[in-house]
């Protein structure tokens, strides 16, 4: 490991070169989708990069947004909130407004919440809610009746974008999460005739050979359970013993579910809707890998909803690369991602933990910089903006409250996030066709640059991200790295930042007093 001084860039030809790629830039509906020989869209590899190919055989660089539902997401809230009625004579009028506004900032597509394609006219990727609907989660899955009605859904809920070229394809379901504490804790509380606790229990079985002494080794069963059919019968949650080694267990009950719905809700919607692409569930920002191993063999591309790691812009890679290690390389749709600002027009008071700026400027600069930052990934197909128009004033029902919107309430554009997204869009295409996989040397091969940061600013501004980047972590086999390091230098001395994150079911691991 070397230390060095950072240079100064070097920008002679730069800007040559961007004016060749925005001169040669396609319009962002280059495709007559009403006129196209099929319905159906694909996705390719060209050199190393994942694209959508259009029903025109166009390739397709996705920048979509979230929530093009002319309000409805605000109905029934009796506070200030969008409404088209109060901006457009008619649906269809506030429609045609809209669209011209999403060509003119260079957006092509709209993503999960939206009015139906064939109203917009626009590429979409619907999102089904079929888990949901169909009681997948949280009943029984592996009854019978369950997959039943899991079909049945598909069949109603694909029924009005069948036929119509501009349905891309379809999300199953919204943040499933797949939090495996959680799924295994939960079924191991269900009753005898749950047929998903049955299951449960024929798992831990073959795991531990029927062998019950070794498998109270790793948990503690619930007080007088001393037999696997006694743990049948009870109704009372299994919890993992402290220095067991039951973890493998409850992945291996979260890859046993993770499967089953993923095989299921793909081969229902494929039959419902043959010709279209399947998403998956829209992962939170936190993914299982033993949920994502078990997606990856049958989705056509993985959906992730996924917070920018810096105000400033920066996308941390061990998330995508995790997912391409998992997956084999399978594409990714960034389903959501967003900014929002404290600095706002609608009221909005940004409660809770997701990316906030100060000022509308930082929001535009921060939302353009992390746009070129995932066109940079080679696994991406294209990336959806969360959400058209911001939330009512004082939060949505739930009571989350952000300014998320490209327009506020009164359907006023923020001008200076449209006009750095648009700047941003219209170079995507090229940044993705020029994206290769960033490699990072071993550790001995490693410099660490010089930077002066400040730990008052309580965020990573200040550093040179790329430089900085230490190479990725050792895991052990079968895991991904989920965090990342960062090291610099100055004459204060060294400094280290990570970004990262984990999951753990308290509730789970059986302990007295704080949590270990």
């Amino acid at each position: 490991m070397t230390f060095r001084r950072l240079a100064a860039p070097r920008q002679g030809g730069i800007f040559a070169v961007f004016l060749l790629l925005l001169l040669a830039a396609a319009p962002a509906f280059a495709c007559d989708l009403a006129a196209a020989p099929t319905t159906r869209w694909r996705i390719t590899q060209v050199k190393g990069d994942a694209w959508l190919v259009t029903p025109c055989g166009a390739r397709f660089f996705a920048r979509g947004v979230n929530v093009l539902d002319g309000g409805a997401s605000g109905d029934g809230i009796d506070r200030p909130h969008y409404a088209w009625q109060r901006f457009a004579p008619s649906l269809p009028a506030w429609i045609a407004a809209a669209r011209r506004r999403l060509r003119e900032w260079d957006f092509n597509s709209a993503g999960a919440w939206s009015l139906p394609p064939q109203q917009l006219q626009l590429p979409t990727v619907i999102n089904l809610e079929l888990g949901r609907l169909a009681k997948f989660h949280w009943f029984d899955p592996f009854a019978p009746a369950t997959a039943r009605r899991v079909y049945a859904e598909a069949r109603r809920l694909t029924a009005p974008y069948r036929g119509t070229p501009y349905r891309i394809g379809y999300f199953s379901d919204n943040e499933v999460g797949w939090w495996g504490g959680a799924l295994f804790h939960f079924f191991s509380a269900k009753p005898a005739g749950n047929v998903t606790k049955r299951h449960w229990v024929a798992l831990l079985r073959r795991r531990y050979h029927g062998d019950w002494r070794r498998f109270a080794a790793d948990f503690v069963p619930p007080a007088g359970v001393r037999s696997w059919a006694a743990r049948l019968r009870a109704e009372k949650p299994t919890r993992l013993r402290p220095g067991g080694e039951g973890s493998a267990a409850v992945a291996a009950w979260t890859a046993a579910v993770a499967e089953h719905y993923y095989a299921l809700t793909a081969a229902a919607i494929h039959a419902a809707d043959p010709a279209a692409l399947f998403f998956g569930d829209r992962l939170p920002i936190y993914y299982d890998p033993a949920a994502v191993r078990a997606e990856a063999r049958h989705v056509d591309a993985f959906a992730v909803n996924y917070d920018v790691d810096g105000p400033e812009g920066w996308v941390a890679p061990y998330f995508f690369n995790g997912l391409r290690a998992l997956g084999a390389g399978k594409p990714v749709l960034v389903s959501e991602w967003f900014y929002a600002a404290r600095q706002n027009r609608s009221g909005n008071r940004n409660n809770g933990h997701l990316m906030t700026v100060e000022t509308q400027a930082e929001r535009a600069a921060g939302a353009a910089a992390a746009a070129e930052n995932f066109a940079r990934l080679p696994n991406l197909l294209g990336l959806d903006w969360f959400q058209y128009y911001d939330y009512p004033q004082g939060g949505r029902a739930d009571g989350e409250d952000y300014d998320f919107g490209l327009v506020d309430i009164n359907d006023q554009p923020y001008r200076r996030l449209v006009a750095a997204l648009t700047a941003a869009n219209r170079r995507l295409p090229m940044l993705h066709a020029a994206a290769r996989p960033r490699s990072r040397p071993a550790l001995a091969g490693f410099t660490v640059p010089e930077a002066a940061i400040d730990p008052a600013h309580r965020s990573l501004i200040d550093w040179p991200k790329p430089e900085t980047l230490l190479p990725p972590f050792r895991t052990a086999a079968g895991a991904v790295p989920f965090g990342e390091a960062y090291l610099s230098w100055s004459d204060a001395g060294l400094a280290l930042a990570t970004i990262g994150q984990g999951y753990y079911d308290q509730e789970l691991l059986a302990f007295d007093g704080a949590f270990p």
